[in-house]
């Protein structure tokens, strides 16, 4: 199999091309949860807001990483009467639809949403074409959303959007936690690219350049160097870092509980949940000639880079058989 690969262990010295770029798909992740954790800290709560005045419901966004139709059965449970407006505030976080170096091939695809400030069930849904069920990304994750709201509270809903300066009531509320083990074990883009965002905002910077830039600074002061990034989630083709780059997030992490525990494990979860074995605690990229892990075994950091890649079930075994002799 001819392809380029990065490995560095240094628990066992074994270091290969460490120093090299690769491509990291989802491993972007490891340093986006370094940078969440540094920026917003390990007791950050996600939170929309909403209020019920008359017959208007008022709702923020927040660009809360992950809203379900739970949380919109309990907003009309909580407004009595007639509804029949909804004034919505959605200028946040202001966000990129699509960053750059994201393949086309990609747009529709269930891992490859619009990044939005609605995110609605990680904006994808289910359809039942013939018999089997299939995923896509929502085009558009603001209308689908107000679509979910009428269908939910009130068909009639007229929409305003408008800032809303009064606070409200929280609702979709989860902690960073939550979103950093969703992001990691399930790797969910979304959430990733949510998560790049938050962490500029509470810095001051809006929109994925500045967070990118300031995200770049909180990863330089640990004295981590060599990546370029383009976005948070790893979906972009022109992302590039080191297995050392990796290596030394993952040293920087390694007694932080709220990201190990955030990490799939071998054989028992998330994207290891077929491969390896409890030992190994760590985050795969995977695009299409991509395949990494990077993350911990007996709790010893390692990265595993290998790009180029043309078969991917081989790329795998290969990973894992290598992890397998240590």
């Amino acid at each position: 199999m001819k392809m380029l690969e990065g490995i560095f262990i240094p628990s066992r010295r074994i270091q290969v091309n460490r120093d090299k770029y690769f491509i990291p798909a989802s491993n972007t992740k490891i340093l986006t949860s370094l940078f969440a954790i540094d920026s917003l800290g390990e007791d950050y709560l996600f939170c929309s807001e909403f209020m019920c005045k008359g017959n208007t419901i008022y709702i923020k966004s927040k660009g809360n990483p992950l809203i379900t139709e739970d949380d919109i059965k309990k907003i009309a449970e909580n407004c009595k009467g007639e509804i029949n407006e909804l004034v919505l505030d959605i200028k946040f976080l202001y966000p990129d639809e699509r960053p750059p170096g994201w393949c086309v091939d990609d747009v529709g695809k269930p891992y490859a949403p619009p990044v939005s400030e609605i995110n609605y069930n990680f904006n994808r849904v289910d359809k039942n074409i013939g018999g089997k069920v299939v995923s896509f990304s929502l085009r558009n994750p603001v209308n689908y959303f107000i679509g979910e709201l009428r269908r939910l509270i009130s068909r009639n809903l007229r929409i305003r959007f408008s800032r809303i300066e009064e606070k409200g009531e929280c609702f979709a509320s989860r902690t960073i936690g939550d979103m950093l083990r969703i992001m990691n074990k399930n790797s969910e883009n979304s959430v990733a690219e949510m998560l790049l965002l938050h962490s500029g905002m509470v810095r001051g910077a809006r929109g994925l350049v500045n967070s990118l830039e300031l995200m770049k600074r909180s990863l330089n002061s640990h004295g981590i160097r060599g990546f370029r990034l383009y976005d948070g989630s790893g979906l972009s083709y022109y992302n590039l870092i080191t297995p050392s780059a990796l290596v030394m997030a993952l040293e920087i992490l390694q007694d932080k509980k709220i990201f190990r525990e955030s990490l799939p494990i071998g054989v028992r979860d998330g994207t290891l949940k077929e491969r390896l074995n409890p030992r190994v605690v760590a985050k795969t990229g995977t695009l299409k000639s991509v395949q990494n892990l990077s993350g911990y075994i007996d709790d010893d950091p390692f990265s595993i880079m290998l790009n180029g890649v043309t078969d991917q079930a081989e790329a795998k075994a290969y990973i894992d058989s290598f992890i397998g002799r240590l």
